[in-house]
């Protein structure tokens, strides 16, 4: 007698006996049904917009996003925590963060912005304000132009459309300076 094999034999109780397998075909097929509940409850951020009439008589309040308040933006120097001292006891506490030489300041409202930034230009500190995108102008490439076109005549065309124009420039490449259809 092996001892493996007893040792196999007694672990493993016989379920041969009292196990019957099923139908190779029974088994394949899935008899049950899948049953769904009765109503299902779904949440859709436009239901409030089925709600508005075309009527002028209700007032709609439309909450816009508030712009947020641009940071200042001061210039290192070998001075800064004086400037700092006197920022804050003129203005009061600011977030700063300090990065690339430039220390940014976050104002929480637009009075504080205000309040810091002629803080600053009446003590002569070096700093700049970056405008919000809305207040920037917008950079526009026209393609699939002849390369003799005439930048000026562009400009014209523009302006009797409406538009208000800074400037217009052909690109040109880099190493031959070509004028590029741009």
């Amino acid at each position: 007698m092996r001892l493996g094999a007893s040792v196999s034999n007694r672990a493993r109780p016989n379920f041969e006996e009292d196990y019957l397998s099923p139908n190779r075909r029974k088994i394949a097929k899935n008899s049950f049904k899948i049953i769904t509940p009765i109503s299902t409850e779904t949440r859709n951020k436009f239901s409030p917009l089925g709600k508005l009439s075309d009527t002028p008589e209700e007032e709609i309040s439309l909450h816009k996003p508030k712009a947020p308040v641009p940071p200042i933006m001061l210039r290192y120097s070998d001075n800064y925590p004086e400037m700092l001292a006197n920022i804050k006891k003129a203005c009061g506490p600011t977030d700063n963060k300090f990065s690339n030489d430039i220390i940014k300041f976050f104002p929480g409202t637009s009075d504080k912005h205000t309040q810091i930034s002629n803080f600053c230009r009446t003590q002569g500190y070096d700093f700049y304000i970056l405008k919000p995108k809305q207040l920037r102008p917008i950079k526009v490439v026209i393609k699939r132009l002849p390369p003799n076109q005439n930048p000026s005549e562009i400009k014209e065309a523009l302006e009797e459309l409406g538009f208000s124009i800074n400037q217009v420039i052909q690109l040109t490449k880099l190493r031959t300076r070509q004028p590029l259809p741009f």
